[in-house]
């Protein structure tokens, strides 16, 4: 039951913290995440953050938080900072996306 509620309270913690990356990414591109919100609403936050950062695409919104030196608040950080939550290899997807910013510019982006 312990466990239970560390995962719940966890979770809520993931969901605040994918607010504030909605939120700062919206105030650099001066709209809306639509489909990134949409996903989250119809797939769920972790299930969400999953498909991205295995996703060989480059999103828009991690080539944003790049340009803005703000990859701290990536999902693909929140995925390392809540690895509790994930699997080994969602975290290690995350962390390669992480150190290698760079290279996935050059990767078409996702929608």
């Amino acid at each position: 039951m312990v466990i239970e509620t560390e995962k719940q309270t966890e979770l809520e913690n993931l969901k605040a913290d994918v607010e504030k990356t909605l939120n700062l990414y919206e105030s650099y591109i001066s709209g809306s995440a639509n489909r990134t919100r949409q996903m989250i609403e119809n797939k769920g936050i972790k299930k969400t953050l999953e498909e991205l950062v295995q996703s060989s695409e480059c999103q828009q919104g991690f080539r944003k938080l790049h340009e803005c030196n703000k990859l701290n608040e990536s999902f693909e950080a929140l995925v390392l900072k809540h690895k509790s939550l994930f699997s080994e290899n969602i975290v290690e997807c995350a962390k390669f996306r992480l150190n290698n910013p760079d290279a996935l510019k050059n990767i078409k982006f996702g929608k």
